[in-house]
């Protein structure tokens, strides 16, 4: 029973009631006989709104008579809508409301001064600008300190929490609102905003950037959950920009001359390279998330026209000065080369020169086709003659572009031997570095190097997927008990030509991080995910084949295994197409010898797992107990 409330209190809180009622009924009374004012019930028309002047409305004001013009209100303004969080620790973004208004969100600035530009801004490689420091104000991004802090910088740190808040969210049954550009995400239910509420207002591109770039540290970080949760939230973004038209190169003209019109020459190539950019970093992750979680790309790069992006020289040319003297020096060509074409073959690349960039857009085009090639093949049936002249097809394509790359990693090596092209690839990889700086060239030469190694482990991975089923031996390695078709299956491709191909990639993977890792170039934050991902798909693919039952382990016997240089292509052709027992570095290849090859798969993979979380069961399989 509740309980009494004491006497002397009660009359007192009756009396206050009945005060409080009447003081109601009053201001009810005296504001319910007065009509709203006319400026409260009606927007100002076009014409008022302009020139600063109270709108008396009415289907023609005053004003509009005077000048003899139509009354027009195409300036409509949109519900406000604000993001709705129960719990009080999920984010609360400022970026949310400038996405639905569809325009560019403005950042707080450091000295209290506001951008009202409304510009686009330039996303570079280094991404140090102000789409971080924006997801880092206090006021745009309210996040917990729950997560564990693995990130290697706070602003990876704050995207990483932002993917966490949104699993988390996902899971309490709460309603994040992203955007609704970006579509009203539940994360069970998708709700999609017509196009016609976008197709007349800017595009939000520093939303864009700010998903793309919490999608990226996403993947930085290697952590299941927060990958498939990116995937989900990488899928929405590429639903929007489809439907602004963003990979049109004709539509994004017309929406530069619409909403950014200018002669500026910096203010006209910012306003195209920036979408130019976002293009090209979606197909990236979509290729990175392919050959995570093996489910197929999402992006085909014939639907992207858009030009090819500018080179990371010119997206970091700040201060005009370094803009105008960097802009003489570009290439013509680039700017008609289209991206769809590129990623078509290696005989669309511009004829001033190759950039690292542009062999890994052909390598992700590559991958798309390959990926589509593999889901019309069943795994239980030897391949057809007629898959395996695609296949051969896809051998050439992979082949021409390796050549491009064979001759930037010439380059890179020896850039005395063509002063020409070692002097083309040095202005396109300059960042803060200027000609006039004491060492510039060493630390330009550092950058490229770590852009070809990157770009040989994303060779190397999708060789892998081109020669076997990673998907297939990845589940059939972590999911026990193991299937016997499937085992079956993977024996018979253990003893092809496949099986072979894919495994001297396997190994030659391992020893080329084995040879750059003991180099100058050490594994820090400017490797991507995608060494990673290639070691752990390089250590599946040698652990089933070297467990291949169907073959007598014959490495005891003197005599009877040939030692291979994987460099030597000739030798190692031969034994794709003969077979046989061999040794690699005068270690066998086979199921005995396994141990030895995982545990310098380990010692690699350990180099990168400060910040790469691996599966729980593929660091079970994989790395040591306490790794």
């Amino acid at each position: 029973m509740a309980p009494s409330m004491p006497q002397e209190v009660s009359g007192s809180h009756a009396k206050c009631c009945e005060s409080l009622s009447d003081l109601l009924k009053r201001h009810l009374l005296v504001h319910s006989s007065e009509p709203a004012p006319t400026a409260r019930t009606s927007q100002a028309c076009d014409a008022c709104h302009e020139s600063k002047t109270k709108c008396d409305g009415g289907e023609q004001c005053s004003l509009c008579t005077k000048r003899a013009i139509q009354c027009t209100y195409s300036r409509l303004k949109p519900p406000k809508r604000k993001a709705n969080f129960d719990d009080g620790d999920l984010i609360a973004i400022d970026l949310t409301n400038g996405i639905s208004d569809g325009v560019i969100p403005q950042s707080n600035q450091p000295n209290g001064t506001t951008n009202n530009s409304g510009a686009p801004t330039g996303i570079a490689k280094d991404l140090p600008g102000p789409g971080i420091s924006e997801m880092n104000n206090d006021k745009a991004m309210l996040v917990d300190d729950s997560l564990d802090d693995t990130a290697p910088n706070e602003a990876a740190r704050t995207g990483l929490r932002f993917i966490h808040q949104l699993v988390s969210a996902a899971s309490a049954g709460q309603d994040p609102r992203i955007s609704r550009n970006l579509h009203t995400t539940k994360l069970g239910s998708r709700t999609v905003v017509p196009s016609e509420e976008v197709s007349h207002s800017p595009w939000p591109f520093q939303a864009y950037q700010a998903c793309i770039i919490n999608i990226a540290f996403a993947l930085e970080s290697g952590n299941s959950l927060l990958i498939r949760t990116a995937a989900r939230l990488f899928s929405l973004v590429l639903i929007s920009l489809r439907e602004i038209g963003a990979f049109d190169d004709k539509t994004l003209k017309h929406h530069q001359s619409k909403h950014y019109p200018g002669t500026f020459i910096p203010w006209l190539v910012i306003g195209l390279d920036v979408w130019s950019w976002i293009a090209t970093l979606a197909l990236k992750l979509d290729a990175y998330f392919a050959l995570t979680t093996y489910q197929p790309p999402i992006v085909r790069p014939e639907e992207i026209s858009l030009r090819l992006s500018s080179p990371f020289s010119r997206c970091n040319a700040h201060g005009l000065d370094v803009f105008f003297s960097r802009e003489s020096k570009q290439p013509q060509d680039r700017q008609r080369a289209a991206i769809s074409a590129v990623a078509q073959s290696p005989q669309s690349l511009p004829l001033s020169g190759t950039l690292i960039e542009d062999v890994q857009l052909g390598l992700w085009g590559a991958l798309s086709r390959i990926w589509s090639w593999k889901l019309t093949q069943n795994i239980y049936t030897p391949l057809s003659p007629q898959a395996l002249a695609e296949r051969a097809h896809f051998e050439v394509q992979l082949d021409g572009w390796a050549s491009e790359l064979d001759r930037l990693f010439h380059i890179w090596n020896a850039p005395e031997q063509d002063p020409m092209a070692s002097s083309f690839l040095m202005q396109a990889y300059c960042g803060k570095e200027e000609p006039s700086h004491e060492g510039w060239q060493g630390l330009v030469l550092a950058r490229i190097g770590h852009h070809l190694f990157n770009t040989s482990m994303l060779y190397y991975c999708i060789n892998l997927h081109l020669y076997a089923d990673v998907r297939t031996i990845a589940r059939n390695t972590t999911l026990p008990p193991q299937d016997a078709d499937v085992n079956a299956l993977l024996i018979q491709w253990a003893n092809s030509e496949s099986g072979r191909n894919a495994m001297t990639y396997a190994i030659s993977v391992l020893k080329t991080c084995e040879k750059t890792y003991a180099g100058e170039l050490s594994p820090d934050e400017t490797f991507d995910p995608i060494v990673q991902i290639c070691l752990i798909n390089a250590a599946l693919v040698a652990r089933a084949w070297a467990t291949s039952e169907s073959r007598t382990c014959t490495c005891a016997i003197l005599g009877t295994s040939v030692d291979i240089d994987l460099d030597d292509k000739g030798r190692r052709q031969l034994w794709i197409q003969n077979g046989g027992a061999i040794t690699v570095d005068r270690i066998p290849i086979c199921n005995c010898a396994l141990e030895v090859w995982l545990a310098r798969f380990r010692t690699v993979l350990g180099r990168g797992a400060r910040v790469w979380e691996l599966d729980k069961e593929l660091k079970r399989v994989l790395l040591p107990a306490g790794m």
